[in-house]
């Protein structure tokens, strides 16, 4: 018989260990930023723009059908998740 299309993720089998615990270190938090962009700079269409968070392994938060990650800016109601190519989720 042919495989369900659209199966219940929690019906899944995963071959991946489990996460055991998160953290981050003593007097940072989840989302707390470790490296900014540089406000600074002035950055042009193609130039690489890296910012660096405190985060949690996505396997304990599966959003199905959301984002772990969302680039905007502050005068924009727009902007990038990690389902487009110029965002990279990095684990």
């Amino acid at each position: 018989r042919p495989p369900p299309r659209n199966p219940d993720p929690s019906e899944l089998m995963g071959f991946l260990p489990p996460v055991l615990t998160d953290s981050v270190p003593r007097g940072a938090r989840f989302g707390g930023l470790l490296n900014d962009v540089d406000p600074a700079r002035r950055y042009i269409i193609g130039d690489t723009v890296s910012a660096t968070f405190h985060s949690a392994n996505p396997r304990n938060d599966l959003r199905h059908e959301a984002s772990f990650l969302a680039v905007e800016r502050q005068t924009e109601t727009g902007g990038k998740t990690d389902s487009q190519a110029e965002v990279s989720f990095i684990s």
